[in-house]
């Protein structure tokens, strides 16, 4: 029975974690999609979602700022045999 009086509270944090997500990502998800479809209007219905998936991703790594842009247009470095 303490188990479960444990586990209600994270159980109601995921949910309101959820609906907080829903609530306020969604319209502006849905926003991006309809700019990627009036940018591509002869695109699949399909790949719109996988064309605002992309851009979700890279929106994210570019705010996240690791460095992988700047170390990309770096060419390789390449161990040479001696």
């Amino acid at each position: 029975m303490a188990t479960a009086r444990r586990a209600a509270p994270a159980q109601w944090r995921a949910l309101a974690s959820d609906v907080l997500m829903t609530r306020t990502f969604d319209p502006v998800v849905q926003r991006f999609i309809e700019a990627i479809r009036r940018a591509l209007p002869d695109c699949d219905e399909r790949d719109l979602y996988w064309a605002y998936h992309f851009l979700s991703g890279a929106l994210t790594l570019t705010f996240a700022e690791t460095g992988r842009i700047n170390n990309a247009k770096r060419p390789a470095r390449r161990k040479t045999k001696r």
